[in-house]
C-alpha cells in the first residue's frame, strides 16, 4: 500500500505540476522583493487611456474653471481632465450640461435629474457616472441610501409613485423602446407635461453619450465620490469654527483628508461645479457674440474701407487721364499750329490744369535741318520743307 502512495505522489504529471509551481513561487518571491503591495494601498491612478494634457497646453480659459472646480470643491473631477485632451468638445460638453442640469424650468429637480442618470448609466454599465452622480443624488435629495437602490433594482427601490414614473420613461428612451402616447399619459397622470418629458429624454440621451465617451477613455471615478453625501453632516462641531468654504480653500496634502473633509462637506463641490458649469456656459456665449461683433465691425471696416480706397483711385485715375489727354490735345493742337504758321491756341479750361514754363521759340534759318530737331519752332511760310517737318512732327506725336 506504501509503494501504491509513492507511485502516485511521484507520478511524470504530478512531477511537471510540484516543478511549475517552485519555479511559480520563486518568480514571484523575487517580483515581490522589488515591489511590496499590501491590500490596503490604493491602485495607482489611471483615470483615462487617453493622455491628459498639462495645465499650460490647455487654454485659458479652461484651466480657469479647473482651478475654481478644485478650489471650492477641494478636488478635481476626473472628467475635466479626461475631456480637456479636446478642448473644444469640453467646451461644448459642459455648455450642454449646464443647459440640460442646472437650468431652473420645469417641473424636475436637481435631485430628479440625477436619479436619471444613475439609473439610465447602470444599464450602459458606466461606472463613472453611476459613483459621481449617486454622490451628487445623495447630496441634493438628502436620502443616502436610495441611490444605491435604484443602482441594485430601481423596479424594488423605495421610490415615489411621481419618480417610478419618470425613471419608467427614463429607460424607454434609454433601451430605445418605441415612444407612444401611453409613456406621455404615464407622466401627465404624475403631474409631469411635455417639455418635462422632453427634458427626462434629453438628460437620458445626452449621458448616454457620455456614458460610451467614459467606455472608450476607460475613465475612472475619483475615490472622494464613495463618500461623499453619506453621513449627516454636524452642524455642532462648525459653530467655533471658520466657514466651509474657507475651510476646503485650503491645501489638503493627504488624499485621505480630502476624502473625509468632502465627505462632512459636500455642499460646496455641488456649489463649485454649478458655479463652474454656469460661468463656462456664460463665457462662451459671451466669446461667441464678441467674435461675431468682432467680426462684423471687421467685415464692415473692410468693405468701407474697400469702397473708398477704389472711388477714390478710380476718381483720381478719371481725373489724371481727363487731364492728360486735354492737355495732349492742346499741346498737339498748339504745336501743329506753330508749324504750319498759325497762331498760339487758346488754354483748353481744365478741371486741374498743369502749369508749365514758356518755351522760348528761336526762329532757325530757311530751309535749314533744325527743324527735325525744333520741331516747336515757327518757319516764317510753308515750304516743302516745312511740311516734311510738319509731317514727321505729327509722327512723332503719334508715337510718343
Amino acid at each position: 500500500m506504501a509503494s501504491n502512495l509513492v507511485s502516485k505522489l511521484f507520478r511524470p504529471s504530478v512531477f511537471t505540476q510540484l516543478a511549475s509551481l517552485r519555479s511559480g513561487v520563486g518568480s514571484w518571491g523575487k517580483a515581490a522583493a522589488g515591489v511590496r503591495h499590501f491590500s490596503s494601498d490604493p491602485p495607482p491612478e489611471n483615470i483615462s487611456r487617453y493622455p491628459v494634457p498639462y495645465k499650460k497646453e490647455l487654454p485659458y480659459d479652461i484651466v480657469e474653471l479647473m482651478e475654481e472646480v478644485e478650489s471650492k470643491g477641494g478636488f478635481l473631477p476626473n472628467v475635466f481632465k479626461v475631456l480637456s485632451h479636446r478642448p473644444a468638445e469640453f467646451r461644448a460638453f459642459f455648455a450642454y450640461y449646464n443647459e440640460l442640469m442646472n437650468k431652473e424650468t420645469g417641473r424636475l429637480t436637481k435631485a430628479d435629474r440625477e436619479l436619471i442618470v444613475v439609473a439610465t448609466s447602470i444599464h450602459n454599465k458606466c461606472l463613472y457616472c453611476v459613483v459621481s452622480h449617486s454622490a451628487l443624488h445623495r447630496i441634493y435629495s438628502k436620502k443616502p441610501t436610495l441611490s444605491d437602490q435604484v443602482v441594485v433594482n430601481y423596479e424594488n427601490a423605495e421610490l415615489s409613485p411621481r419618480e417610478r414614473a419618470m425613471l419608467d420613461f427614463a429607460m424607454a428612451v434609454c433601451r430605445c423602446d418605441t415612444i407612444t402616447e401611453q409613456h406621455f399619459q404615464s407622466l401627465e397622470e404624475v403631474g409631469f407635461d411635455r417639455e418635462d418629458a422632453w427634458d427626462i429624454a434629453a438628460i437620458t440621451a445626452f449621458f448616454a453619450m457620455s456614458n460610451r465617451l467614459a467606455h472608450l477613455t476607460d475613465m475612472r471615478p475619483n475615490l472622494e465620490f464613495y463618500n461623499m453625501g453619506r453621513l449627516p453632516r454636524d452642524k455642532s462641531k462648525d459653530k467655533g469654527q471658520t466657514e466651509p468654504s474657507k475651510q476646503l480653500s485650503t491645501p489638503l496634502t493627504n488624499r485621505e483628508d480630502k476624502v473625509s473633509a468632502l465627505s462632512g462637506q459636500p455642499g460646496n463641490y455641488v456649489k463649485s461645479l454649478e458655479t463652474a458649469s454656469m460661468k463656462l456656459g456664460a463665457d462662451i456665449r459671451m466669446v461667441k457674440v464678441q467674435m461675431m461683433e468682432k467680426r462684423e465691425k471687421a467685415t464692415r471696416h473692410s468693405r468701407s474701407t474697400t469702397a473708398a480706397a477704389n472711388f477714390h483711385s478710380l476718381q483720381m485715375a478719371s481725373a489724371l487721364s481727363w487731364s492728360r489727354n486735354r492737355w495732349a490735345m492742346y499741346d498737339t493742337s498748339s504745336k501743329m499750329r506753330w508749324i504750319s504758321g498759325g497762331g498760339m491756341l487758346t488754354p483748353i479750361p481744365g478741371p486741374t490744369p498743369i502749369p508749365r514754363p514758356p518755351t522760348p521759340l528761336p526762329t532757325p534759318p530757311v530751309g535749314s535741318a533744325s527743324l527735325l530737331r525744333e520741331p516747336w519752332a515757327r518757319p516764317p511760310s510753308a515750304t516743302p520743307e516745312s511740311l516734311e517737318g510738319c509731317y514727321q512732327l505729327w509722327l512723332r506725336v503719334l508715337r510718343e
